[in-house]
């Protein structure tokens, strides 16, 4: 195991600076190297999805993945200079001084900034393929009017003498459409001859 990091969920609209005490109590009690709150009210002053208060993290619920990965590679990564460097403590005290300096912050805003970007993209592209298939399912629904159309022309003018064209007559519309089975095809099939 590379180390700990305690996480308390608060699901509450207003913000207690109690918990920051409650949770370094916590994480000095079972030596966990990071505590963070993930919480839905962040305190007053916050104007950055996460930040660090009395050697706690708090995190909003939409920044805590990103954080997450973030305290988790320098875990590792403290537990790499432990392997390498036993009996140095100067360069565990660069790295926590390292965890505890406003660039690493800024590296984490960094980090969530382009999760965020990678999100929108990906609802945006969502939504514009859902346009595209909305806009091929109205063609098809124009191309299959069109068609019982024409097979209710031809079937007023040769009334019985076009059986064959009963089945496509009989084709679903709209939302049925979606609703063909198999057993049905078969059926159509059958009815309009072989090579169809």
């Amino acid at each position: 195991m590379c180390g700990t990091i305690l996480w308390e969920a608060k699901q509450t609209k207003a913000w207690q600076g109690a918990w920051l005490r409650k949770l370094k109590d916590e994480q000095q009690e079972i030596g966990a190297e990071f505590a963070v709150i993930v919480t839905a009210a962040m305190p007053k002053d916050a104007r950055e999805p996460f930040l660090r208060d009395s050697d706690v993290w708090v995190t909003r619920y939409d920044a805590a993945r990103p954080l997450a990965e973030c305290l988790r590679a320098a875990l590792l990564e403290l537990a790499k200079q432990r392997q390498a460097n036993l009996g140095r403590s100067e360069k565990m005290e660069l790295l926590y001084n390292y965890i505890c300096s406003p660039q690493f912050g800024q590296r984490l805003k960094s980090l969530y900034d382009g999760f965020v970007a990678m999100r929108e993209e990906l609802e945006a592209e969502k939504a514009a393929l859902g346009r595209i298939w909305k806009k091929r399912e109205a063609q098809l629904t124009r191309m299959q009017d069109g068609l019982l159309s024409v097979v209710g022309d031809l079937q007023g003018i040769g009334e019985e003498a076009l059986p064959a064209l009963d089945v496509v007559a009989a084709l679903p519309t709209g939302s049925e459409a979606h609703e063909i089975s198999a057993p049905n095809l078969v059926q159509m099939k059958s009815y309009l001859g072989p090579g169809s």
